[in-house]
């Protein structure tokens, strides 16, 4: 378990699927994630998500511990060989810094005891938000292209240049 100021981070439980499986069909969450998925799909990615449970963690506000309210993980990137970031929070909790601090305490993580010497992060190229988060964390532009029907950033964190304000 990793924690913030405000947030836990915790490996995937029975009781987070509800959660997960509205992150994987709510169309506010999935408009710059390629769309929302069908409940068979959905269900199948929570069931991937329980056996990566190591390099994937539940967000969980402290001052509420029965509620997860996103996710942030480490994958394969779609090239195969780098290591890749990605998070998705609940529409409700957008805005609050909530993104910015627990990906932040995840990219920490990654590079200090996570034995990732470089993460990259895709976003659509129209999601200013999370063009923004990957900024603030120091990721910087790496390239576009086209994936998913439509434009994607690509960006890279060497573990320099780090801002830890998570």
């Amino acid at each position: 378990m990793l924690e913030t100021r405000r947030c836990l981070l915790r490996a995937p439980c029975a009781d987070d699927r509800d959660m997960l499986l509205r992150l994987f069909t709510d169309s506010v969450v999935r408009r710059y994630l390629g769309g929302v998925l069908s409940a068979d799909r959905a269900q199948a990615r929570i069931s991937d998500l329980f056996a990566e449970a190591s390099s994937t963690w539940v967000v969980v506000p402290k001052h509420e511990p029965t509620l997860s309210v996103g996710l942030v993980r480490l994958h394969p990137a779609h090239d195969g060989v780098e290591t890749e970031l990605s998070y998705a929070l609940l529409p409700e909790v957008f805005g609050q810094g909530l993104a910015t601090e627990t990906v932040g305490c995840i990219v920490h993580h990654a590079f200090d005891r996570g034995g990732i010497s470089r993460l990259i992060a895709e976003t659509q190229s129209a999601n200013k938000a999370s063009c923004q988060l990957l900024e603030r964390l120091s990721f910087r532009f790496f390239k576009e292209t086209m994936r998913f029907d439509a434009r994607q950033t690509i960006y890279v964190h060497d573990g320099h240049s780090r801002n830890d304000a998570w």
